[in-house]
């Protein structure tokens, strides 16, 4: 694994605290906000999900039908394994990245919760490629994530995107150096965007995209 993808280790102690000190209940309620939208008796895919405080509670309200949580982070797994230390439905607990999953995976519902953002444009293509490979036609991809927003929010907003950036290459050892394109790069894919919710005056955005092929049931985003 790159450092990268290891570096959260460092961090999982304080990261759920410094979160909320800096943008309260916000980046929880954008998860949670688009997982409410997910049908029941799903199979998912949670990729990065962190400790899963407030993740984990709300998937399991959905009833899916297997929960199967990928995590970089040895110290972000053992906590999410905290967080839900037994469950009434088949869940798997896996430590890696999207490279190690079981080519044989396939999964109605993807979750990359503030994931994307970690990647350099290249990266993002081949990690969004692979991915998309244990994604079933017509499934859905949920992604909460960070992104520029437009007019004299910009502004402010690209000074913090800019330090959270240079905070994780110093704390956590991640690669990129600004926001991918990471909408851009579901449209290519020919994507079909479902549901779509800013908060933080845009700078983050709550999507549920569906992947071309037969049709996968999804409620309108409230």
């Amino acid at each position: 694994m790159k450092k990268s993808e290891t570096g959260f280790d460092r961090v999982a102690g304080w990261y759920d605290g410094l979160k909320g000190l800096v943008f309260g209940r916000e980046l929880d309620e954008a998860v949670c906000g688009i997982v409410r939208q997910i049908p029941a008796n799903r199979r998912i895919l949670v990729v990065g999900g962190g400790t899963g405080r407030s993740l984990l509670p709300a998937l399991m309200h959905q009833r899916p039908a297997c929960i199967h949580y990928l995590e970089a982070s040895a110290g972000m797994l053992a906590r999410a394994q905290a967080v839900l230390p037994a469950a009434a439905i088949p869940l798997v607990w896996q430590h890696g990245t999207a490279a190690d999953l079981s080519p044989d995976l396939v999964f109605e519902v993807v979750i990359t919760p503030f994931v994307l953002d970690l990647f350099p444009e290249a990266e993002l293509e081949a990690e969004m490629d692979h991915l998309a490979g244990h994604l079933r036609q017509g499934g859905l991809w949920l992604v909460s994530d960070f992104r520029q927003p437009p007019g004299w929010r910009g502004g402010p907003a690209r000074l913090l995107i800019g330090f959270m950036y240079s905070f994780f290459r110093l704390t956590a050892g991640i690669t990129a150096r600004h926001l991918p394109a990471w909408e851009e790069a579901f449209a290519r894919r020919g994507y079909e965007l479902c549901a779509s919710e800013d908060r933080l005056g845009g700078l983050v955005r709550s999507q549920i995209w569906r992947k071309p092929g037969p049709e996968a049931e999804v409620s309108s985003l409230a």
